[in-house]
């Protein structure tokens, strides 16, 4: 699938459900993300944002904002184009010139583009399931021209994913195959347009 996306920019801090405001955090900047039902979340992230009130990133990966007393997140949270939760590459020590090397986005208001290429493998004619979790495919996304996440090449037969159960959209008591929804995260701030999925011999190859 391709199409393109672009952030508002700004800050969106979460309320509870009785208004009450939670702590500041790295993830409350424009943020989406493109979930494949019912295997992976491909962020979308405004790490721009994120490095406008950035404090430090620390060696193990840790991102701290600047707000007095807000929470942290790791790295692997805060990229665009990359399995939401997974450790997407692993190093002896992080900070944040290594994080601005990792954001391929434009300007806040310009639009970006992103494809991203989902296929699941089987085994026996079926797809690989644990606990209703897809687990065993190949998975490729490029954003604006940079490849940003791929597991080909990894493994012969792609790479097994290990990841935490993302529950608000796995507990629909549904399980139709390869449904694909757009997340909406405390307002997101992020638009989309041109959105084109193609799936089997339309795919093109690369």
């Amino acid at each position: 699938m391709t199409f393109q996306f672009k952030f508002e920019g700004g800050y969106v801090r979460g309320k509870r459900s009785n208004g009450e405001l939670l702590p500041d955090a790295p993830g409350f900047v424009p943020n989406s993300g493109v979930y494949i039902y019912n295997a992976i979340e491909v962020a979308i992230f405004d790490t721009n944002a994120l490095l406008d009130i950035l404090d430090t990133v620390e060696a193990d990966g840790t991102v701290r904002i600047k707000a007095p007393g807000s929470r942290t997140d790791t790295f692997w949270k805060v990229l665009t184009g990359v399995p939401y939760g997974v450790a997407s590459e692993t190093r002896e020590g992080y900070d944040e010139s290594w994080l601005k090397t990792k954001n391929p986005l434009k300007p806040a208001g310009q639009w970006n583009e992103m494809e991203i290429r989902f296929e699941p493998l089987f085994r026996n004619g079926e797809p690989i399931y644990d606990h209703e979790v897809l687990i065993w495919y190949k998975l490729t996304v490029t954003v604006n021209g940079h490849v940003t996440y791929s597991t080909v090449g990894h493994d012969q037969d792609g790479t097994k994913i290990d990841k935490d159960t993302r529950k608000p959209v796995e507990t629909l008591e549904i399980k139709p195959p390869w449904y694909i929804y757009l997340q909406s995260h405390w307002g997101s701030r992020v638009s989309f347009r041109n959105m084109v999925i193609k799936t089997g011999q339309d795919i093109p190859d690369k």
